[in-house]
Formats: C-alpha cells, sequence, structure tokens
C-alpha cells in the first residue's frame, strides 16, 4: 500500500490544462494534497479533464484522477467510517491510496461518489457500520447503489482488525476517522456483507 504522494516520487506525472486561466486552480489543488512538487504542469502531458474541476470534491477527486493515470485500468474504491458530525472517507486506487479525509454528512460522501463516478471508471464503495448505524449504512448503501455504485457493508469491529501495514508512517497523520476509513477500505473481501443492505 502506498499513498499518492510517494508513488509520484517513484512515477512523475506531468499535466496540462487546457484553459490556462484555470492552471492555478489545479496548482493550488496540487498544493492542498501537499503533491505540487511532485507533478509537472507544462503544455504537454495528460489533460486534466473538465469533471474534475467541475467536481464538487476537486481535491480528492483530482487525487483519484492522478492515481487512475498512475494506476490503469483499477477502479476507485471509497471507504467510508460513518459518525455524528464526521465521516471519514479514504480513495484507493490499485495499492495507491489517492485521498484521505473528513467530511460534513452523508450528502458530502454522496456528492463524492457521484464526482467519482463522472471519472467513468466506475467505483466500489464500503460503508462500515456498528449495529447502532446499520440502518445509517442501509439508507447510504442504498442510495449510492440507485447511483451506480458497488457497494459493500462492512462490520467496524472486523474492520479495526485490519493491520495498515507498510503505510504506518503516513497514519500519524490522520484522523481517527480517516484512519477508521482506510481500514475500512482494506478490509479483506470476505468479511464483506454481499447481501446489501437489509
Amino acid at each position: 500500500m502506498r499513498s499518492l504522494r510517494s508513488e509520484l516520487r517513484r512515477r512523475p506525472v506531468s499535466l496540462r490544462v487546457a484553459d490556462p486561466r484555470r492552471v492555478h486552480e489545479v496548482y493550488a489543488l496540487l498544493r492542498s494534497l501537499g503533491i505540487a512538487s511532485l507533478v509537472r504542469l507544462a503544455g504537454e502531458g495528460v489533460e486534466v479533464p473538465g469533471s474534475v474541476l467541475a467536481a464538487r470534491r476537486r481535491d480528492a477527486v483530482l487525487a483519484a484522477w492522478i492515481a487512475l493515470c498512475l494506476e490503469g485500468g483499477a477502479r476507485p474504491l471509497l471507504g467510508v467510517d460513518l459518525g455524528l458530525r464526521n465521516v471519514g472517507v479514504a480513495v484507493l486506487v490499485g495499492d495507491v491510496v489517492a485521498y484521505t479525509g473528513v467530511v460534513r454528512g452523508l450528502r458530502e460522501v454522496a456528492e463524492l461518489a457521484a464526482d467519482l463516478l463522472e471519472l467513468g471508471a466506475g467505483l466500489r464503495v464500503r460503508v462500515g457500520y456498528t449495529r447502532s448505524w446499520r440502518g445509517v449504512a442501509d439508507a447510504l448503501a442504498s442510495k449510492l447503489g440507485a447511483m451506480g455504485a458497488e457497494v459493500e457493508l462492512v462490520p467496524e469491529e472486523e474492520a479495526r482488525r485490519v493491520v495498515v501495514g507498510d503505510f504506518v508512517g503516513f497514519t500519524r497523520k490522520l484522523s481517527p476517522h480517516e484512519l477508521d476509513a482506510l481500514r475500512i477500505a482494506l478490509h479483506p473481501k470476505r468479511y464483506i456483507n454481499e447481501r446489501g443492505p437489509r
């Protein structure tokens, strides 16, 4: 498991922006992600799609799109750690952790999922749940499934046993919500409830 930052150190990327007036926006997003020094913005390179710049969660979507450029045919995987005020999210593309963050509520999770679906690579979502949050997890799973995402429910008590492994150096920078979302995303398939919402 590698962070997008460490992967860009190994495999640098050059990006271009069709509208020169938007170059500063892309640079600001790269800077907020901590990867501005690792990505070259030039007249040549892979063009940043308009759907990335039109996204509501542009930082997460740009990071996922760059990871998709690096990982080829991989599909984004969104891990979601439900919480009362803060919802942890983690976006993985192949073996690359593209983005982790905290959003405010289920509406923002749905917006992020919609933005990731706009990338055209499909989307898998793993939603963590506890007994008391099962109804909320079911409702979110239904909503995301209706949008076209493949949704799996993960028992949080099982996800907490996931060892993050080589990615440990990065985990000190993550909030507990982000770390739980990452564990949910990394949870082994055999423990996932594949029957969907109940």
